[in-house]
């Protein structure tokens, strides 16, 4: 039997239930969404979550997919498949929790004695650490899909992988310069969890990606779908790429192209239509995440380049 807060399933069974994180000022709970499939047979046991953020709903489509189409008696080991995990912020689409101006994603491993967040954070990664061995964290973000691991870890070569086996044809290790230090894949692989970030809004892409890590982790049969083409990132251009003039952005780039260092991105106007600024690429490498044509002020880092290895 495996059990996750008040779900469970026995061997060659599904269960759902919920895991309460946290109670609301009247005393009912707040409870997360809890999937469990668990194998007939022994063997590891992977954490898919979805909704890490409440806006990025793609993982979660994707998941309940992948466990309808899954059959328990034929898996080996046990899927927690986890569809709204910030569930406060999916009450109402939004990143980051209603009670809480903090980042879930950026407060791992939590405090027990901590603000809302960092409360939820600890009861979320207390449960990873003691049932897991593979995780997986799904978020989408622009049009680029890709995998993002730790390589700065023992266990580096097994979270790279991991991302390969996604079969995402863009694999970034390490980035955004310490700033997801807080990240549950970056906390959970410094404590030996092998585990992945999957950036992505198409659903079959996730779906397919789901399976091909519950085939690379020996959990089902089958040989895995292999990506139509495969390229290594190392890490990100992000902070680096500051607008120190406000005004309408102009972009020279879309959101998967190759870009070179001194590369002009776009132009800043003024609301009259003069040009105050060129903002320009300190890297060579792909344009993963861009602004388009919108506001920006001073200070925004409206970009983010993955850098060619």
């Amino acid at each position: 039997m495996v059990e996750v807060g008040n779900a469970t399933a026995g061997l060659g069974q599904k269960g759902t239930g919920y895991l309460k994180v946290a109670e609301l000022s009247d005393g009912s709970p707040v409870n997360v969404p809890v999937i469990i499939v668990n194998g007939s047979k022994k063997g590891p046991t992977l954490w898919i979550e979805c909704c890490i953020h409440g806006d990025e709903v793609a993982g979660s489509y994707a998941l309940l997919r992948t466990v309808k189409e899954i059959d328990p008696k034929l898996m080996s080991g046990t899927l927690i498949g986890i569809p709204a995990l910030n569930v406060t912020a999916f009450w109402t689409g939004a990143r980051i929790p209603i009670f809480d101006t903090k980042d879930l994603n950026r407060v791992m491993p939590g405090n027990p004695a901590g603000s809302f967040t960092e409360q939820y954070a600890d009861v979320i990664y207390r449960t990873v650490k003691a049932k897991v061995n593979y995780l997986v964290d799904v978020h989408c973000a622009g049009k680029v899909d890709w995998a993002l691991y730790n390589a700065d870890v023992d266990i580096a070569d097994k979270c790279r992988k991991l991302a390969e086996a996604s079969a995402f044809e863009v694999i970034v290790s390490d980035g955004h310069g310490g700033l997801l230090n807080g990240a549950l894949f970056n906390v959970a692989a410094r404590e030996g969890i092998p585990s992945v970030i999957l950036e992505s809004k198409n659903i079959e892409k996730l779906h397919t990606a789901y399976t091909n890590i519950l085939k690379h982790s020996g959990m089902i049969e089958g040989k895995l779908v292999p990506p139509s083409s495969q390229e290594h990132y190392k890490g990100f251009a992000w902070r680096e790429i500051v607008i120190k003039r406000g005004g309408l952005f102009h972009p020279n780039v879309e959101e998967g192209d190759p870009v070179s260092k001194g590369q002009v991105l776009g132009v800043v106007t003024n609301i009259f239509g003069e040009e105050v600024e060129k903002v320009t690429c300190p890297v060579d490498g792909l344009v993963m995440l861009s602004p388009g044509q919108k506001p920006v002020k001073t200070g925004d880092t409206p970009f983010e380049i993955a850098i060619r290895a």
